[in-house]
């Protein structure tokens, strides 16, 4: 883990990972629909490309080469956490969207975030399994523990066909590599996996307005 930089700084940086992710899940997912066979290498090497031990593989470095914000690189000839983050969330898009043509496996909205998309994904399969692998990844005490977790849910989320917000996710995994910010990635984790899914439709009958309960008490007095 490395020093944690001043707030300011760090919510600029975050907001331009999140757009690089962006950018590049929706330019994958356009390519891969149109069947382009250099967008489906290209996912193909991604799937290979989850970092260990701090190292990004080969096949990581041809992505970071495409419009990865200099501000974000690493200064020497080790990646930085904003690589490695990239890296990791663009390798689990990779997996996620694999034969998933019809549909993006990216969704940029608060309810894929990995925590609401894991929770969905308890519920849809009534299994304690999923919660077992929120718990261990939120206990993970190195970021190889952190890849290994998510790539398990990650795999079980394909099969489900449930989202994930990838821009999110790459925000997650920078905190989760500093000290002063593992805490934020973990507790909007938990958070996240614990709130209840509100529902959209309710089972209770409609409350009688004054308007239905005079047009119920005519046609009473009709029939009568």
């Amino acid at each position: 883990m490395t020093e944690t930089p001043p707030p300011s700084i760090w919510s600029e940086r975050s907001a331009l990972l999140e757009r690089f992710v962006q950018a590049q899940a929706a330019r994958l997912r356009k390519g891969y629909e149109a069947d382009r066979g250099s967008v489906v290498a290209e996912l193909a090497r991604l799937r290979r490309a989850l970092p260990r031990g701090g190292i990004t593989p080969p096949e990581a470095w041809e992505i970071l080469a495409r419009d990865f914000p200099e501000e974000l690189r690493g200064g020497g000839d080790a990646p930085s956490t904003y690589e490695l983050a990239a890296t990791s969330a663009l390798s689990f898009f990779a997996l996620h969207q694999q034969s998933k043509r019809k549909q993006s496996m990216h969704r940029r909205d608060d309810k894929h975030r990995l925590g609401r998309a894991a929770h969905t994904l308890m519920l849809r399969n009534e299994s304690d399994g999923v919660r077992r692998h929120m718990q261990a990844l939120v206990r993970a005490g190195s970021f190889d523990a952190v890849l290994e977790h998510l790539r398990a849910l990650v795999t079980q989320l394909r099969a489900a066909e449930i989202p994930l917000d990838y821009a999110q996710l790459a925000v997650d995994l920078q905190d989760v590599q500093h000290p002063g910010r593992i805490h934020r990635a973990r507790e909007r984790w938990s958070r996240d996996f614990h709130r209840p899914i509100p529902s959209t439709a309710t089972d209770d009958p409609p409350v009688p307005t004054a308007t239905t309960a005079t047009t119920a008490t005519t046609a009473g007095e009709n029939d009568a």
